[in-house]
C-alpha cells in the first residue's frame, strides 16, 4: 500500500486476463488508473472507485464488467474516460457524465440495456466522443460540444430524426473524423451543412 502513488497501469502479458482483488482504491491521490483488459469480482467495478476524486485518467477497455457503479459520478476532474468494456451482456450505464465538466475524451459501452438514458449535454470541452448512441442519449446533447473532432455514432432506437441529427452535426465546426454506424444495414443520405468549408456547402454520408 502506497498513499502517494500517483499512476497505476495494470499490463497484461500474454493471452491471460488478470483479476482485480486488492483494494487499490485506497490510493486516495491517483492521477491515472489503466485498468485496460482487468476482472473483478463478479464483474463489479467497485463502488469505492468514487474516492479517487483527483483522477485525470481512467481506462476500463476490453476489462471485463457488467456492472458500472453510481459513484463515478464523483470523478468530476477526469480528462480521460474509456469505457470501452468487454462484459459479453448488456450492461446498465448510470447516467453519471453530467457533471464531468472537464472530459475530453469519452468512449461509451456500444452494448447497453434499454434502462440506460445519459445526459451529455453538459460536455461542452470534449474533443473525442466515441460510441455516442441515439438511443440512450438525446442528438440534441451535440449541439454544445463545438470543440468535438472525432465522434462515431451508434444510430438505433427512435429518438433521432434525420433533420435532427444533420443540424445537430452541422454545428460541429471543427469536427474532422465523423462514424456514423446504424443499427441495420440499410442506406440513407445525411445532408451536413458546414460552413467552415463554403467550397463544399454539404457532405453526403451513404451508409449502408
Amino acid at each position: 500500500k502506497n498513499s502517494k502513488l500517483r499512476s497505476l497501469l495494470f499490463i497484461p502479458v500474454g493471452y491471460g486476463r488478470f483479476s482485480i482483488e486488492s483494494n487499490f482504491m485506497e490510493l486516495p491521490l491517483l492521477r491515472i488508473l489503466d485498468l485496460r483488459e482487468a476482472r473483478f469480482k463478479g464483474g463489479k467495478l467497485p463502488s469505492s472507485i468514487g474516492k479517487l476524486i483527483h483522477l485525470k485518467y481512467l481506462s476500463l477497455a476490453d476489462a471485463s464488467v457488467t456492472y458500472l457503479p453510481s459513484s463515478l459520478r464523483n470523478l468530476k476532474s477526469l480528462l480521460y474516460l474509456n469505457l470501452r468494456i468487454n462484459s459479453g451482456q448488456l450492461i446498465n450505464v448510470p447516467n453519471v457524465f453530467k457533471e464531468m465538466l472537464e472530459l475530453r475524451y469519452l468512449c461509451l459501452p456500444k452494448e447497453t440495456t434499454s434502462l440506460t438514458m445519459l445526459e451529455l449535454g453538459n460536455l461542452l470541452k470534449l474533443e473525442k466522443l466515441m460510441n455516442f448512441s441515439t438511443k440512450d442519449s438525446s442528438v440534441t446533447d451535440l449541439h454544445g460540444m463545438t470543440r468535438l473532432r472525432t465522434l462515431s455514432i451508434l444510430i438505433s432506437g427512435g429518438g433521432w430524426g434525420m433533420e435532427t441529427l444533420s443540424s445537430a452535426l452541422s454545428i460541429l465546426g471543427h469536427l474532422e473524423d465523423l462514424t456514423v454506424t446504424p443499427e441495420f444495414s440499410v442506406q440513407f443520405k445525411l445532408p451536413i451543412y458546414r460552413p467552415m468549408l463554403p467550397d463544399v456547402q454539404h457532405l453526403l454520408l451513404i451508409l449502408q
